[in-house]
């Protein structure tokens, strides 16, 4: 069977502006004159060059800059060139798939290796590479990095924790492994409720908070629009029967440190205060490439009431070989120390107690330290951010770590209004907020009608049609500015958005094309009646009805000057006002007569001129051929239609029948345009002269019609398919019922009726799966013998579990216990005893069914069969998972606020 699927996209629109509600059209295309937008990455003009590459774009003072090797804002990039495609393109921004660290440099592609090994996991990006073992620790002495990485740790073949190439060498002069020699020492530890627990680097397996490390993962959308690679550590039992943790390592593209997230989730029922959190590590930076292990470690930052970013730093330079490494928060919970060794008591660290120092220098081979204090009430979850930085400077870092209130983009330290996500600064200066659009973006910062680059409010030509605003009747219409001729047509009327000023010579809408504008032309529609006397002056087909017959003496004739000929209008078989020789619609079904044979003819026509129309005449069917039918009288007649004229046989012409194919849906709903409110089969709207109805065009008279729809794109249109989304299911009986005046059922109502849309019920299961068999002449399966065929049936074995949970999501619905019967019509879908209908673990073989917490999800599948918040299962079995995801960083925000309330 050929299965045919669809994947919808979803198109996010987002408007911006200075007050703009939509978008600005674009109002430069292929033919423009100029590059009208020297900021977009496009090429109006079609001329090989787009944006600052483009010398037409050189007054643009953006221009100025991009391609100095300097990243000047609101630039991201600037490789010293403005050629597209290597990474920074023609107007200075990174392309997708590229990193660009280094102003004046080349561009490079994002790196994101990923590698579970053993219990251990292994992160690699362009600048990064790092290790993590089953305790949540870097440093991977069980298990062997994959070839081709840079480890460097002497402890164990393979082992890394962290190595870092801040310079961009390709790895030819990297730093690190930071902590691995001599005795190795990094780890965090906590408390809670009084009790100090810790997971070291040195601990080996017998840690005391057990746990495990994830699989890991490329990710997108990090801070800054960034992508990077991303593990997670997650506990396997409460730490102190209280607090369930998670820790997200992550490094990002183009970034030198390791951004951590920790989110503590209070599984008890009572408030749990001063829970401390600690992260500690001997930083003996690049002791393997010269023997020492001292440092230099210093607090550059401390929370203190008025700021919240804390900074310990720990940086050698050896024979001019230069390493650091610092461990940053922006956060008035934390406090950071050096001093000491193995530190791995977090209220130490947190108080500054026990010879940890949290001010001043020193010189030694001692540990430094972040601590997090932080109460977590009944239920709730409490998340924080820090960074192990890997490079002398924090600028980057910070980018990630700074608190942003409104989620602008913008660090509250930097914006203007941290509680307002649509107000925070003009870096470009063009007199609009870059974040008026409720995100950080120069670019789309304002209301920018003729995409130049500079919002409206701070434009002296809006429309970009040459007339400054002041002297412009209409500033935001590129067609109007003035009419300096006096003859009643603006002059931007037809040169719009070019920047000319505009043309008396070509000024204004010329319906028949002789170069006067219609405001000052006798006959606009060259028909040969003048406008005055015209009964429509702006169509050449209508004119007048000299003799009364109804039809109009222009609808032949059109623009030949002639007057019209009311010898030569026509009969009209459906009595719509239009002769039949020029009515493009005879049965008013919104679908054109040549459009509804198979040869794209006009049926009523009579090309050989022997006085029998084309659709009937056995000689000649149009295009000089024959008609395929029998004459048996000989009389050039078919004895019956041929089907490139008749699709159903039911002797009625399809273009004289309002159900082509006899399907039971009308010829209207299956066009794919025009409308039948009142279901009487024909388009709604009066037709025009030309015979169509007016909801079948694009405007009254235009001629313009789409081509019918043809939904599977087997060449034959909907309106003359049996089954029009072939899916096996024929079109009668999706329709809903065999009456044509009623619309075509919508069993999911996406808006798409279920015999174009091939998943009719919305269960992610494809209907030519759920017909039962690839025959369409069959009736589609109804496996619950609920009188609902599967295809339009939520729940097709009658289960209690809705097909969309047991598809399974992939191409074939899912077979779980592989006995041929796909589980949505599969009773027993895990083959253990237990019908789907009482089963708590449906795809999990389950026949004891024990729920040891009763919660309703049996234990085989329950990530909290002992009732510890954070587990649980979805709907059918499954892990939720993904809830608690959600949920983390939505609690992490909400603390924050609180906490700046």
């Amino acid at each position: 069977m050929l299965r045919t699927y669809i994947t919808a996209s979803l198109l996010l629109v987002v408007a911006i502006g200075c007050g703009a509600s939509e978008a600005p059209p674009e109002l430069a295309t292929a033919a423009a004159a100029l590059e009208l937008n020297c900021r977009d990455g496009a090429d109006q003009d079609s001329d090989g060059l787009a944006d600052c590459a483009d010398p037409e774009c050189a007054s643009d003072p953006y221009c100025a800059t991009c391609g100095n090797g300097a990243v000047d804002p609101p630039e991201s990039c600037d490789d010293g060139n403005t050629a597209a495609g290597d990474g920074c393109n023609s107007a200075c921004r990174i392309e997708a798939g590229y990193t660009c660290r280094f102003a004046g440099r080349a561009c490079v592609a994002t790196v994101c290796e990923t590698a579970p090994v053993g219990t251990s996991a292994f992160l690699r990006g362009n600048f990064v590479e790092i290790g993590l073992n089953a305790n949540g620790a870097f440093g991977t002495d069980q298990d062997a990095c994959p070839a081709g990485w840079h480890p460097r740790s002497g402890q164990a073949a393979g082992e890394i924790g962290f190595v870092a190439d801040p310079e961009g060498t390709d790895w030819t002069d990297y730093h690190g492994d930071f902590f691995t020699p001599g005795s190795p020492e990094e780890g965090w530890a906590m408390v809670v409720a009084g009790t100090a627990y810790n997971n070291n680097r040195e601990d080996g397996p017998l840690f005391d908070m057990p746990g495990a490390i994830g699989v890991p993962e490329c990710v997108t959308n990090l801070c800054g629009n960034r992508g990077g690679a991303r593990v997670t550590w997650r506990s396997s039992a409460p730490v102190g029967a209280a607090v369930d943790v998670q820790q997200d390592y992550t490094i990002l593209d183009g970034g030198v440190f390791i951004l951590m997230d920790v989110y503590l989730t209070n599984v008890t029922v009572n408030d749990l205060t001063d829970v401390y959190f600690m992260r500690n590590v001997d930083p003996d930076n690049d002791q393997t490439r010269h023997g020492d292990y001292t440092t230099t470690n210093v607090i550059l930052n401390q929370p203190d009431g008025v700021n919240d970013l804390a900074v310990v730093r720990a940086s050698q330079d050896v024979g001019g070989v230069q390493s650091a490494i610092s461990l940053v928060a922006r956060d008035s919970r934390a406090r950071v120390t050096f001093g000491g060794f193995s530190n791995r008591e977090p209220r130490d660290v947190w108080n500054g107690a026990e010879g940890l120092s949290q001010t001043g220098e020193e010189f030694q081979d001692n540990a430094i330290s972040i601590a997090f204090r932080v109460d977590i009430p009944a239920g709730q979850t409490v998340g924080f951010r820090f960074a192990y930085n890997l490079e002398a400077g924090v600028d980057d870092v910070l980018t990630c770590v700074e608190l942003d209130a409104d989620g602008d983009g913008v660090p509250d330290t930097d914006d203007a209004a941290p509680e307002d996500p649509t107000a925070c600064r003009d870096l470009d200066t063009d007199t609009c907020d870059d974040c008026a659009g409720g995100f950080d973006n120069p670019f789309g910062d304002g209301a920018d009608f003729d995409g130049d680059g500079q919002c409206d409010t701070g434009d002296p030509d809006r429309d970009d049609d040459g007339t400054a605003n002041a002297d412009d009747d209409n500033s935001l219409d590129p067609f109007v500015c003035h009419d300096t001729d006096a003859d009643g047509c603006d002059d931007c009327a037809v040169t719009g958005p070019d920047g000319s000023g505009g043309s008396p010579t070509n000024d204004g809408a010329d319906t028949d094309g002789d170069g006067a504008c219609d405001a000052g032309d006798d006959d606009n529609d060259n028909d040969g009646v003048a406008d005055a006397a015209d009964a429509d002056p702006a169509d050449a087909r209508s004119c007048r009805d000299a003799d009364g017959d109804g039809c109009d003496d222009c609808v032949n004739t059109g623009a030949d000057g002639s007057g019209g000929d009311p010898g030569d209008d026509g009969v009209d078989f459906e009595a719509d006002g239009v002769c039949d020789a020029g009515d493009l619609d005879a049965d008013n079904d919104g679908i054109p007569d040549d459009d509804e044979t198979t040869v794209g003819v006009d049926p009523d026509g009579d090309l050989d001129g022997d006085g029998i129309p084309n659709y009937a005449d056995a000689s000649d069917r149009g295009d000089g051929l024959p008609n395929a039918c029998v004459d048996a009288a000989s009389d050039g007649t078919c004895d019956a239609l041929p089907a490139l004229f008749d699709t159903d046989g039911d002797g009625v012409p399809n273009h004289h029948d309002l159900d082509s194919d006899g399907d039971g849906i009308s010829d209207v709903d299956e066009s794919g345009h025009g409308t039948d409110a009142d279901r009487d089969g024909l388009a709604d709207g009066a037709p025009g002269v030309n015979g169509i109805p007016a909801s079948a065009e694009s405007t009254p008279d235009s001629g313009v019609v789409p081509i019918p729809v043809d939904t599977d794109g087997d060449g034959s249109p909907d309106f003359r398919d049996l089954d029009a989304d072939g899916d096996g299911i024929l079109d009668n009986d999706e329709s809903g019922d065999a009456t044509a005046e009623t619309p075509p059922i919508d069993t999911d109502s996406d808006g798409t009726p279920d015999y174009r849309d091939l998943d009719s019920d919305g269960d992610t299961i494809s209907d030519d799966d759920e017909a039962g068999d690839a025959t369409a002449e069959t009736p589609p399966i109804d496996t619950d013998v609920d009188g609902i065929p599967d295809f339009q049936d939520p729940d097709a074995d009658g289960d209690g579990v809705p097909d969309a949970e047991e598809g399974g999501g992939a191409e074939l619905p899912r077979d779980t216990d592989g006995d041929g019967t796909p589980d949505f019509r599969d009773d027993d879908s895990d083959s253990d005893g237990v019908p789907d209908t009482s089963d708590n673990c449906v795809i999990v073989p389950d026949p004891d069914q024990e729920d040891l917490d009763n919660d309703g999800s049996g234990d085989r599948c329950d990530g909290d069969r002992y009732g510890v918040a954070g587990g649980g299962c979805a709907a059918g079995g499954a892990p939720d998972l993904g809830a608690l995801l959600v949920l983390a960083p939505l609690a992490l925000a909400v603390r924050r606020r609180r906490r700046r309330a």
